[in-house]
């Protein structure tokens, strides 16, 4: 017995999922379009998560709150509430037809058609605000003033200093991918 009303699409669904949570519906169709839809009373819980070209898969993250597109050579991290993207596109070397997140979430695998899988890390980097201002003055190669109002460059030692400080800090902006 139906237990939702129909949920409306501008053309017809290719593809619907249930989060793992179960309180999310997310379906694909065929104008080029996914969407997250509440499980409860069918409602649209986020635009159309819209692609310029047609979604081929899609999956949620395993707490149900993150949601994975692929399209042509593309995939996509939308916020499974907002339909907000969560990532810039993130580019394939060819069409990309499946996309699974890992069991932790920070961490996805990729299906492509030159016959390869990828796997990408979604896990921010997390930084101190004394590596956060080494990093900045690292890349600037300049640091802000005492007075705070303009930028000075950074001799070579200074740098030199920073960079060293850097690497004796375990970190993963460091290390090897």
């Amino acid at each position: 017995q139906r237990v939702l009303p129909p949920l409306p699409h501008d053309e017809g669904v290719l593809y619907a999922i249930f989060s793992p949570d179960g309180q999310r519906i997310a379906t694909i169709s065929g104008n080029n379009a996914a969407r997250v839809w509440d499980a409860a009373n069918g409602e649209g819980l986020t635009p159309h998560l819209r692609h310029a070209r047609q979604v081929t898969h899609l999956a949620f993250s395993p707490d149900s709150k993150v949601l994975v597109t692929t399209s042509a050579n593309l995939i996509r991290i939308w916020d499974a509430n907002t339909g907000e993207p969560v990532t810039p596109p993130i580019m394939h070397p060819d069409a990309v037809f499946s996309a699974e997140f890992g069991p932790d979430g920070e961490r996805i695998v990729t299906g492509c058609r030159d016959g390869r899988a990828r796997v990408w890390n979604l896990r921010p980097y997390h930084l101190d605000k004394e590596e956060m201002i080494l990093w900045t003055q690292l890349l600037s190669a300049h640091r802000i003033d005492r007075a705070g109002t303009d930028l000075e460059p950074l001799s070579l030692g200074t740098l030199s200093n920073a960079w060293h400080k850097l690497r004796s800090k375990p970190s993963r902006l460091l290390a090897a991918p």
